[in-house]
């Protein structure tokens, strides 16, 4: 059998996230430059351009010290916009996936090394009800080299042991 299960805890910036409701799903899409026919008016064939990448999770425990810094990337102070106009991979940090022990969850770890918060709305409820964060969070790629430009040589999603 090839079945494959087991819960991960999380870490933003090197502080924990607390319990996660659900799991983690991380997603991907290839971006494709269309190549139109011009007799057919239909795709004939395409130029990949890239790969973007998301997770999205919903924490469950929002006063764990590393929420604030991943659902407030923008400014120290909750409330505040920070300075405008910054690269989100100067407000990005690692978001690390560390299986729990005793299950089969394969890797062991995951590190996104450039994780920041994106433009999907971050969600949470103010009621009588338990206070759920839900995140939409982006990975950005690190280049392949540091001398080298993104576009020439591609880049790194995550790392896995």
């Amino acid at each position: 059998m090839a079945y494959l299960a087991g819960a991960y805890s999380a870490t933003y910036g090197g502080a924990a996230l607390g319990t996660i409701d659900d799991g983690f799903n991380l997603e991907w899409q290839q971006v494709i430059e269309n190549i139109m026919s011009d007799s057919f008016r239909a795709r004939e064939d395409g130029v990949y351009q890239g790969v973007e990448m998301m997770l999205r999770f919903v924490l469950n425990e929002p006063l764990s010290a590393g929420v604030a810094e991943l659902v407030w990337p923008w400014d120290a102070t909750e409330g505040e916009t920070g300075v405008i106009g910054r690269l989100m991979t100067s407000m990005a940090q690692a978001l690390v996936l560390t299986k729990c022990s005793g299950n089969a969850a394969s890797p062991a770890s995951i590190t996104f090394t450039r994780a920041v918060l994106w433009t999907d709305p971050v969600t949470t409820k103010f009621a009588s009800q338990q206070r759920k964060i839900a995140v939409n969070v982006a990975v950005l790629p690190v280049p392949v080299s540091p001398a080298v430009v993104m576009g020439c040589a591609g880049g790194t999603f995550y790392t896995t042991t």
